[in-house]
């Protein structure tokens, strides 16, 4: 389910739909995402999982998968 969430969240700031989001695809390479929208990909996952990401987690967050492991590890 956690998945699911989070390519929505992608998908919903990139304007795809959550069936093209794949887990482990760079969001900028893959989907031509800008470091703005990357940004509020991560800011935004913070914000539905009520998390706070250190700096250095935050800046890794690249795909679907980053952001999951990066939720288990908080």
């Amino acid at each position: 389910m956690e998945l699911e969430k989070l390519k929505a969240i992608a998908a919903g700031i990139l304007g795809l739909s959550p069936a093209e989001i794949s887990e482990t695809a760079d969001f900028s390479e893959v989907y031509g995402a800008d470091s703005l929208e990357v940004f509020r990909i991560v800011t935004t996952i913070e914000e539905e999982f009520e998390a706070e990401f250190p700096e250095e987690t935050a800046r890794g967050i690249r795909s679907v998968r980053d952001a999951a492991k990066a939720l288990a590890s908080l």
